[in-house]
């Protein structure tokens, strides 16, 4: 990774590197290590998909984080009326045993405006998904970064 980041001239603060929790399955002083490096070389480390595998929040204490993903499969049940308030429970314990530690937490998968909604409330303040757009080409993200940034004239 410091080969490639100095290769590029990429600068390593605005990286960000996601890993599974597939990978703290190999929880190992060497993996650990790894993170810690990157970590102090200024590459942001974020827990993709969290919940999905076999979580334990000792994760959040071990490993040096800077944010979590919330897997999507806990956002579509949030409107869902027998499991919402189960799933919204857990949304909410996450949140805020990730505030404690100063980590933001990015709620994935984000497709009505109820489960905004019902994130806000949880105070889950980042999110991610069809609600707010489809994947796009490089060329249409610059295009609407470009038009965002144009000044808009009053009719």
């Amino acid at each position: 990774m410091q080969a490639i980041l100095e290769r590029t001239g990429f600068p390593p603060e605005r990286l960000r590197l996601e890993i599974t929790e597939g990978l703290l399955l190999h929880d190992t002083p060497e993996v650990r290590n790894s993170l810690k490096t990157l970590r102090s070389r200024g590459v942001k480390i974020v827990l993709d998909d969290f919940g999905t595998g076999y979580s334990s929040l000792a994760y959040l204490h071990q490993i040096p984080i800077d944010g979590i993903k919330l897997d999507r499969s806990f956002i579509s049940q949030l409107d869902q009326q027998d499991n919402g308030r189960n799933y919204a429970g857990t949304v909410l314990a996450v949140v805020m045993m990730a505030s404690n530690r100063q980590i933001p937490v990015v709620a994935e998968g984000i497709e009505t405006a109820d489960q905004l909604t019902q994130l806000q409330s949880l105070d889950c303040e980042l999110g991610q998904g069809f609600y707010f757009s489809q994947p796009v080409s490089h060329e249409v993200f610059q295009k609407i970064i470009a038009d965002s940034n144009t000044p808009q004239r009053a009719a």
